[in-house]
């Protein structure tokens, strides 16, 4: 098995593949100083070549792309298991973490109410500004996309939400031929884009978003369904053809949204949400682009092969739950008192010991839990044919 191979099969029993989780890690990583930058954004620079640093919001999805690869796999290899084990484990996977985590945000944010700092961008206000009530609560548990309790929870009602019904949209791609299955992504596309248009001014945009995070989804499960030949394409490439896919997809993942949304769109007067929802389909083509470069060439797949990629890969979920509530803590404590590259670096520190302890204490047990409550059953299946 080459090494291109071995990237797209689990390193253990645990089911994890080096490669996307590596690319996971890294997205996650990201987002902890996306969410500290977006706090002070006036006093820190946004320079392009910073963008890599603070990319967050491609970074979400980069994770819609990576879990359509992912979960797509079993599908592809026959291995996908009977819909409601299926459900369980994502329950387990998915929800059990994260209602940890709205009580954590929620018990926290009691005690920092109502801050008000002069922090010069108003995305702060948006998180603990309201009485954190047993309906709020509820309605964080029911996967709320509003920022009430925690900035970050709003891509894992996209998250949980697509992939319940993720199996049934491989089934539908998987009997198409490839040219097929790419007319109905393009044709889901254009209806996403048309609803977000039409509803741009509607809040929340729950369906046309639901519409847009499927498309990068399926982009993914297309990019997994199609894995072997597209390490040979690249393997058929040139150097100039290598390097050119490669700038052409940082570029449309990085530059796009940072120096185009950013710059040209205040320029020209741009709503910033209508730019943005016109330009995440822009940067799903360069995170499908990434993915493609990652699982196809040797050279970044032994870059991503460390132990400290491969720790963010396996601290990623648990380091995004619960990093907002330490960088608003840390910030409600701080702000004023020490430098701001202080509270940086305690953000970052705290978070990332707080992540390996909600790791091991919450996530990895969830995990655990998932396989007990499904792998008798499965066996069972296995024994009658099920």
């Amino acid at each position: 098995m080459n090494l291109q191979e071995r990237a797209l099969e689990s390193r253990t029993g645990s089911g994890r593949v080096f490669v996307l989780d590596a690319l996971r890690g890294i997205a996650a990583f990201t987002v902890l100083i996306h969410h500290f930058h977006y706090a002070f954004r006036g006093p820190l620079t946004s320079h392009w070549y910073l963008r890599p640093l603070i990319s967050g919001h491609e970074s979400v999805m980069l994770f819609f792309a990576l879990s359509g690869y992912v979960l797509s796999v079993p599908v592809w290899r026959g291995k996908q298991l009977p819909y409601g084990l299926y459900v369980v484990r994502r329950l387990c996977r998915i929800y059990l973490p994260f209602a940890a985590a709205v009580l954590l945000s929620a018990a926290v944010g009691e005690h920092f109410l109502f801050a008000r700092l002069p922090l010069l961008h108003e995305w702060f206000y948006l998180t603990w500004q309201q009485s954190i009530t047993w309906r709020v609560i509820a309605s964080g548990l029911l996967m709320s996309t509003k920022p009430i309790l925690n900035t970050a929870f709003w891509s894992l009602h996209f998250e949980m939400e697509i992939s319940l019904i993720f199996p049934f949209l491989c089934l539908m791609i998987g009997r198409l031929r490839n040219g097929g299955a790419i007319l109905m992504v393009l044709l889901l596309s254009v209806a996403a884009f048309f609803a977000g248009r039409n509803m741009m001014n509607k809040d929340p945009l729950l369906i046309s978003d639901s519409l847009r995070y499927c498309v990068f989804f399926l982009m993914g499960a297309l990019m997994a369904k199609n894995q072997r030949w597209l390490i040979e394409v690249w393997q058929r490439f040139g150097l100039m053809g290598k390097l050119f896919t490669t700038a052409l997809s940082l570029g449309l993942y990085f530059h796009f949204l940072g120096l185009v949304r950013g710059q040209l769109a205040v320029r020209l007067g741009i709503s910033d949400s209508s730019f943005l929802y016109r330009a995440d389909f822009v940067v799903a083509l360069g995170a499908a682009g990434i993915i493609f470069i990652a699982t196809s060439s040797g050279r970044v797949q032994r870059f991503l092969d460390k132990p400290l990629f491969e720790y963010l890969g396996r601290v990623s979920y648990s380091m995004y739950l619960i990093h907002a509530v330490i960088l608003f803590a840390s910030i409600d404590l701080l702000y004023g008192k020490i430098p701001i590259l202080a509270i940086g670096a305690i953000y970052l520190v705290v978070t990332m010991a707080l992540s390996h302890l909600f790791l091991i204490g919450i996530e990895e047990p969830s995990l655990r839990l998932g396989k007990r409550l499904t792998s008798k059953r499965r066996a069972e299946l296995a024994v009658t044919g099920g």
